[in-house]
């Protein structure tokens, strides 16, 4: 039963065994076999909560990026302009990031599967996708998508890998300025 106590004990564990064994010995070395025996649960017990280590990795990533984006400030491009708009959103993630900055450190790490980045810049892609658009802008929407997310990405994935060099307010402040500088430029003012 997914929704028991019991199912998401067991599930927990798995992930967290999975993850410490991930860091310890690389995701590519890791194996189901390991994991289970780590867990002390047999085999069915595994394949009741994954298809494989794959969709193990995949899950553990995709709860970290709905933490990460569940509940944000709405992302609309009119109003990402204004400068008190891009900084709540930007300082909601940078704080959220760092909250769990060893799980992003390790996914983004040499440790993992390498997929990370990719898979983030999917979801940001999507997350911006979703969000109005203006009907004013500088260039076609695909572009402003891929700019746009790339853009916020590669800054995140910076910090990270920089070991947060800067703290959040501080990443907040470097992010907001680069975003809603490169967003001004490709949205068009239509009230200004």
């Amino acid at each position: 039963m997914p929704n028991s106590p019991k199912y998401q004990q067991t599930d927990q564990k798995i992930q967290n065994v999975f993850l410490q064994l991930v860091q310890k010995y690389g995701y590519q070395k890791t194996s189901v076999r390991m994991i289970i025996a780590e867990c002390q649960i047999n085999r069915s017990t595994f394949y009741a909560h994954y298809l494989d280590k794959p969709d193990l990795m995949e899950k553990i990533q995709n709860q970290l990026l709905d933490r990460l984006l569940n509940d944000l400030p709405p992302l609309d491009f009119q109003l990402y302009q204004k400068a008190n708009m891009a900084y709540q959103r930007i300082a909601a993630m940078a704080d959220r990031v760092y909250a769990e900055r060893q799980l992003f450190s390790l996914l983004l790490s040499d440790q993992a599967d390498g997929l990370f980045a990719q898979h983030l810049l999917q979801r940001a892609e999507q997350e911006f996708d979703a969000s109005p658009l203006t009907d004013h802008l500088a260039i076609p929407k695909p572009y402003l998508l891929a700019t746009t997310s790339s853009l916020i990405i590669n800054l995140f994935v910076t910090w990270i890998r920089r070991d947060f060099a800067e703290s959040p307010a501080e990443f907040t402040k470097i992010a907001q300025k680069v975003s809603v500088t490169t967003v001004r430029e490709l949205v068009a003012n239509t009230g200004d």
